[in-house]
């Protein structure tokens, strides 16, 4: 039984004895995300007795002496593999796998830093979404809030007490998320304030990304749906009219319930979203005399209005008019 024992032991060491346990190695500076890291795969493995000290090492002369410290060997290489050169020559040195892991939680662990929680709660409140697409943002403040969940764990006994302070961070986060925002999410997040109770990050995040994915659709929709009706500027000459180009006159029935102007939807309507960049510079090169307004394009009370900074729309959509 000993020697089945001892084969398959051996089997495992030699096939992960090399493995890197962590998508970044220990350098110093990454404890919290390190050890957390390698606390997952360790848990996953069934090894963590190894680093915890509850396996404990059994007298030389017992036949399971062998298989232990063939285990206690393997752990110990996952922890060495997953930090860098200069960090790995200070823990090299050291017997057991829980040795390793306590010397490096006595470097580099501190219980409270006060000038990392300040950092991290600072890069919190200055998180934006800035153009970016929102599970990046979203990805951005959890895996700072994650930190300061490490740093400052939660240490209240009675349930009551829990509670409320879960629910006290909820919000809070909840606050940081909807602040960091874009301005074309601005309803959804009004629509998010105004539940009683307050929904939680995760359920915010999915109604915003709802409104995110529907406002993408209804703008590119109409560009696909309306393809042979539009065309650049640049394209045609200043004199050809609709009806040479074969776009009918009574083709495009919409009208926006917004602006109730025709040949846009309240989705699209400028005035309701906002102007973008080229339409504004346009406006401006006309008033300044470069480049006058092609007879064909449409006036601007009736260019539908598109929140810039969720989208740009480019002057190769301009819609054509008789």
């Amino acid at each position: 039984m000993g020697d089945s024992k001892t084969t398959v032991s051996a089997t495992v060491t030699q096939s992960d004895m090399s493995l890197h346990i962590t998508p970044d190695k220990l350098d110093g500076s990454n404890y919290s995300s390190w050890s957390q890291s390698v606390h997952i795969y360790i848990i996953g493995k069934g090894k963590w007795s190894y680093v915890s000290g509850k396996k404990m090492a059994p007298a030389q002369a017992d036949a399971l002496y062998a298989i232990w410290e063939e285990d206690n060997a393997m752990v110990q290489s996952w922890l060495l593999n997953s930090m860098t050169k200069d960090v790995r020559a200070i823990f090299l040195k050291l017997s057991t796998a829980k040795d390793v892991w306590d010397a490096v939680t006595q470097t580099y662990s501190i219980e409270k830093d006060a000038s990392k929680l300040y950092e991290l709660r600072r890069q919190a409140l200055a998180t934006r979404q800035n153009g970016e697409p929102l599970s990046a943002y979203y990805g951005k403040l959890q895996q700072t809030w994650q930190e300061i969940d490490f740093l400052r764990p939660r240490k209240l006994k009675c349930a009551d007490d829990i509670a409320t302070r879960e629910t006290e961070i909820s919000e809070e986060r909840l606050y940081d998320f909807l602040a960091g925002l874009d301005p074309h999410l601005d309803r959804v997040r009004s629509q998010v304030l105004t539940q009683t109770p307050l929904p939680s990050v995760r359920a915010a995040y999915a109604l915003v990304n709802a409104e995110a994915s529907r406002q993408t659709i209804m703008l590119v929709g109409p560009q696909v749906e309306g393809s042979a009706m539009v065309a650049a500027p640049s394209q045609f000459p200043r004199g050809v009219s609709n009806s040479r180009l074969g776009v009918s006159k009574t083709t495009d029935t919409r009208k926006c319930t917004y602006c109730d102007k025709d040949k846009h939807t309240k989705d699209t309507c400028f005035k309701l979203h906002g102007y973008p960049d080229w339409w504004v510079q346009k406006k401006e090169n006309q008033k300044k005399g470069i480049g006058g307004s092609p007879a064909h394009l449409t006036p601007t009370s009736s260019i539908p209005r598109v929140d810039q900074s969720a989208h740009s729309v480019p002057p190769t959509t301009l819609l054509l008019l008789p």
